[in-house]
């Protein structure tokens, strides 16, 4: 609501058409490990088979980390085609560029709540969308009242 007072319409939908896309990205960019390691974890925790938990960490880790560098590469390097013919705005390469590092971030969080989802530590996880939920609160907020009331400062706002 704050946003959409303080910037046009269209670049409101530009925003939020980007952070669906990212949203739609990271979906599909862990390949399905993130439910496996929830399922074969607390298993592998039960048996007492450590090494299998932490070398199932590691290939989840890895493969996460160059699926996520690839799209996020993707991404960067072909925001002016996304720019230009899915979101038909200007202000979208800036904005695509932005959300390349909130990919990044994103998907670290999103292991971190699968591991402790996994062993069942529902405090940590909450806690971590918790946070990053109130950073993006209070970010806005304070862009809103500092007078850097851009589209490009609402996207910076996600990453930091």
């Amino acid at each position: 609501m704050v946003i959409s007072n303080s910037v046009s319409v269209a670049d409101v939908g530009v925003l939020y058409s980007i952070v669906g896309l990212i949203g739609l990205l990271n979906v599909y960019n862990d390949l399905g490990l993130t439910e496996s390691l929830q399922y074969f974890l607390p298993r592998y925790r039960i048996n007492k088979q450590y090494n299998y938990i932490k070398t199932s960490l590691y290939i989840s880790f890895f493969i996460q980390i160059i699926t996520t560098l690839v799209i996020a590469a993707l991404l960067r390097f072909g925001a002016p085609w996304l720019a230009e013919n899915y979101f038909h705005s200007s202000n979208a390469v800036v904005i695509l560029r932005y959300f390349c590092f909130y990919f990044l971030g994103i998907n670290i969080f999103q292991s971190m709540q699968s591991i402790y989802s996994a062993f069942q530590d529902t405090f940590s996880s909450q806690f971590i969308e918790f946070v990053r939920m109130w950073s993006v609160v209070v970010f806005t907020i304070l862009f809103f009242f500092t007078d850097k009331q851009s589209i490009e400062w609402y996207s910076l706002n996600r990453i930091l």
